[in-house]
């Protein structure tokens, strides 16, 4: 019995290629859905899952946190328009990351409503059933939720991966007899992103394109643009791949997509076998300088010491009078602030912050033993933690200055 996660990838994937007649003609839910021996299958598929999706609509009244809105706006956006994470996000005033959640939800709400709307179940005792095979099925969502819950905060450097790539990929396109080549600059910019989520995604990638090759030639290739990274892979074949090649391929390709889009990554896959068979955009890391002000040299330290391998960049003073001479020399996108140091107030510290041309419009957090969260916000402070301060914390209060909602 078809079991309800893998109808939420078919549906998944199908939005994914919605403009996609090609795919759209192979897409299971074709059949499911009634319209595979319709002489314009992939428009009839197409047709069906917007109505769908339109059917979610809201009223020009309704409030954006409203159900149909958590519905409609992440699929409308993401797959009706084809904008990208960061524009789908923008529009919907949520982070990316949150758009990932939501666009997940909404999936399954979408699912849904096609299940019972197109007959695939005759009541709920199957339906049901079909829920519990779902969950029988340990599908890969739940198996790596421990990914999701981790902000993508680490650095990556892309240059040293690709060529562990492509020393990992030789020995499988040598049993291929397919050859191997990477084409990248080294002058890559480093990446915000998830080390391991990447790197399987390429491995998938690289997989998938050496059994298409089948005896050709694949070339990764990797070009520095404006604000993002593309990765290429284009395949050369020695021969046609066979369908069962191809067919084999589909669950490798799946886990690529789903692992790019964890680490913030737009992925395009071609259904052709030659030329550009995917194409992988990932933004490109933009090192947010961090200055902290505390008189706490082991906190300082601590700091510095969380913020490694991460985003972030952090300098620090012990003496709260050099702030503002610091913050001239570092041009810091956030501050750290201590509010009880010795020989001054922090809370006068604070106003003169937020009152001086220098400093007035950067985002401070405050890091203190006090609990008086509510005074800080009212003198002008724009996050708060309290110590002792744990490396999640730290990280998630200058998350939130950077990535609004989050």
């Amino acid at each position: 019995m078809l079991g309800r996660e893998r109808f939420i990838e078919d549906l998944r994937r199908a939005l994914g290629h919605l403009y996609d007649p090609y795919s759209l003609r192979q897409s299971p839910l074709g059949s499911l859905l009634g319209v595979e021996s319709r002489f314009d299958s992939s428009v009839a598929l197409r047709k069906l899952l917007v109505e769908a999706i339109d059917s979610f609509e809201p009223l020009d009244d309704e409030p954006l946190d409203s159900p149909n809105w958590l519905v409609y706006g992440p699929l409308h956006y993401r797959y009706v328009q084809q904008l990208d994470r960061e524009q789908a996000a923008h529009q919907l005033g949520i982070s990316v990351r949150h758009l990932s959640r939501r666009t997940r939800d909404a999936l399954e709400q979408l699912a849904d409503s096609l299940w019972s709307q197109s007959g695939l179940s005759s009541g709920e005792g199957e339906r049901d059933q079909v829920a519990r095979s779902a969950r029988d099925e340990a599908p890969v969502a739940r198996e790596l939720s421990w990914l999701e819950d981790e902000p993508p905060t680490a650095v990556v450097d892309l240059c040293a991966m690709l060529v562990d790539l492509e020393k990992h990929g030789q020995a499988l396109a040598l049993q291929h007899n397919t050859h191997l080549e990477l084409q990248a600059s080294h002058e890559l910019p480093e990446l915000t992103s998830r080390p391991l989520a990447l790197k399987q995604a390429l491995l998938s990638l690289l997989g998938a394109a050496i059994r298409r090759a089948c005896g050709g030639e694949v070339i990764i290739s990797a070009t520095h643009l404006p604000e993002k990274v593309e990765i290429e892979f284009r395949t050369v074949p020695g021969r046609r791949a066979t369908d069962a090649q191809l067919c084999d391929d589909q669950a490798r390709l799946q886990m690529a997509e789903y692992l790019a889009e964890l680490c913030g990554g737009d992925l395009v896959i071609s259904t052709s076998t030659c030329a550009a068979f995917a194409r992988l955009a990932l933004p490109a890391l933009d090192q947010v300088r961090v200055l902290v002000i505390d008189d706490n040299t082991d906190t300082l330290q601590l700091l510095q010491r969380y913020a490694q391998n991460t985003r972030y960049s952090v300098a620090g003073t012990a003496d709260p009078n050099q702030a503002l001479s610091l913050a001239r020399r570092v041009s810091p996108q956030i501050i750290v602030l201590d509010v009880m140091m010795p020989n001054i107030d922090g809370w006068e510290l604070l106003a003169t912050l937020k009152q001086s041309p220098l400093t007035s419009a950067i985002p401070i957090v405050i890091c203190t033993i006090l609990t008086d969260e509510d005074l800080a916000y009212s003198l002008g402070a724009s996050g708060f933690v309290t110590k002792p301060v744990t490396r999640d914390a730290f990280l998630g209060a200058l998350d939130q200055q950077v990535l609004p909602g989050a």
